[in-house]
């Protein structure tokens, strides 16, 4: 788990975070994101009571999942990310 507060707080509340991975635009003109966990893109189901959430930081993903699929590109945090983020 991450030491970030902000992914903490959002574990702690039971949600799942995932990592994105595509961000586009929907056919009803929405910007959506999809996850690393999902095979095909899809909007990343966000809405009220859905427990679901993302980050671009490998280090802050709950989601087994994307987790699993991190672990097989190589890792976690690639490199620039801690950059990124501001570490």
């Amino acid at each position: 788990m991450s030491d970030d507060p902000i992914a903490a707080q959002a574990a702690a509340h039971g949600y799942v975070v995932h990592r994105a991975d595509k961000i586009g635009v929907a056919p009803n003109g929405e910007v959506c994101t999809s996850a690393l966990c999902f095979d095909l893109p899809r909007p990343i189901d966000m809405s009220k009571g859905s427990k679901q959430t993302w980050t671009i930081a490998d280090s802050e993903a709950t989601c087994p999942e994307c987790l699993a699929r991190i672990k097989a590109m190589g890792g976690r945090d690639r490199p620039g990310e801690a950059q990124w983020r501001g570490q």
